[in-house]
């Protein structure tokens, strides 16, 4: 897949340890996951309900969160919120959330929610 060398490898190693993967879509949680364990990933948690997700969190305490914009159980702008104003320890870890509808109001709309990074799928 992903060729990196090792000095980038060191670089996002401490990040990508513990990663939370929030998306209801099976398929697309297991390519995003396989492409972490490319990246060094250990430690991969995939949550469809944003519901669940500040305990997962809690108790995983991830270095990043990939999160899906939408879906039957999930708003993605405002799970990011929830992060970025609670308690958690992992409150300031990345974010990056994925969505297929990449335009300017909806990357903004992230980017206020406390998004570090936009990726627009397909990916």
């Amino acid at each position: 897949m992903f060729a990196l060398d090792t000095k980038s490898m060191q670089k996002i190693a401490p990040v990508v340890k513990r990663v939370v993967i929030v998306d209801a879509n099976p398929a697309s949680a297991r390519l995003m996951s396989d492409l972490l364990k490319g990246f060094g990933c250990r430690d991969v948690a995939v949550e469809g309900d944003d519901e669940r997700v500040i305990d997962l969190a809690r108790e995983m305490e991830p270095g990043l969160f990939i999160i899906e914009r939408t879906g039957p159980k999930l708003d993605g702008e405002k799970l990011a919120r929830r992060i970025r104003r609670s308690s958690l320890s992992s409150r300031r870890a990345p974010i990056i959330m994925v969505t297929a509808e990449a335009t300017a109001s909806v990357i903004r709309g992230a980017r206020d929610a406390g998004v570090h990074e936009f990726l627009r799928k397909p990916f």
